[in-house]
């Protein structure tokens, strides 16, 4: 990798155990949310001037968006008129001062590992969607359906290779599934571990993020979910966007 991105890797070690916290509402934050997709820089409404600066990269003039791929199979970040947790994201990222060029791909079904016929797995969509001038790449699967622990950890690790190859210079966010509501399939102990196992062996740099072993609340609100989430991600996106790497 190169040079510039020496201080995100060693921010990555850092984020490890962060502690996350909640707390602000979402404003107007938008993100690009279907398949076909391009990347948008997000400036939500409400902000400060010196807020708006920095999103702009114009407050420091070393900040600039990071080019951001994230890729889920929850449908809800597809569905139009509702604030959802990459937008969220984008928003708190903006209000940081490290802003987020974000692509959303939320494919139903799709994930580390394809068991439908004819299914879409991660490594088809990092081939899609993820190119050279791509600086982070965040997957989010929840449902993994029959998939085995062993095609998990296979196909974390296709994915992985595959964004290397794609993007050599990117990062990649793992957000593991959160615990389900009571009543719902919840991914079980082999499955989680064939997953961190793919994050730890990965000859690319991965932040994994753990919902469980972090205690997410059940239900957490979008807001929650992506202020949670920032807090592991956030070294590893200010480190890029400072990094001057990209440029």
């Amino acid at each position: 990798m190169i040079a510039g991105l020496a201080v995100a890797l060693c921010s990555c070690a850092a984020s490890a155990d962060t502690t996350a916290t909640t707390g602000h509402d979402a404003a107007g934050a938008t993100s690009s949310t279907s398949s076909g997709a391009t990347p948008a820089t997000t400036t939500p409404s409400g902000t400060s001037p010196d807020e708006q600066g920095a999103a702009s990269g114009t407050a420091t003039g070393s900040v600039h968006a990071v080019t951001t791929v994230l890729l889920t199979d929850d449908p809800a970040p597809s569905e139009r008129g509702s604030t959802t947790w990459p937008d969220a994201l984008a928003d708190r990222a903006a209000r940081s001062g490290t802003p987020l060029a974000l692509e959303v791909t939320a494919t139903e079904g799709a994930g580390f590992a394809s068991v439908a016929p004819g299914g879409v797995s991660f490594t088809d969509l990092v081939v899609e969607h993820v190119g050279h001038a791509t600086q982070l790449v965040v997957f989010s699967e929840n449902r993994f359906g029959s998939a085995t622990a062993s095609s998990i950890e296979d196909g974390a690790a296709a994915a992985f290779a595959a964004v290397e190859q794609a993007a050599p210079d990117a990062l990649i966010v793992v957000v593991a599934p959160r615990a389900a509501p009571t009543g719902s399939a919840d991914p079980g102990p082999e499955v989680r571990a064939a997953l961190r196992a793919a994050t730890t062996s990965a000859e690319v740099a991965v932040t994994y993020v753990d919902p469980v072993a972090e205690e997410w609340p059940t239900g957490a609100r979008p807001q929650q979910v992506a202020d949670l989430v920032f807090a592991d991600i956030a070294p590893v996106v200010e480190a890029l966007a400072r990094s001057g790497a990209f440029e």
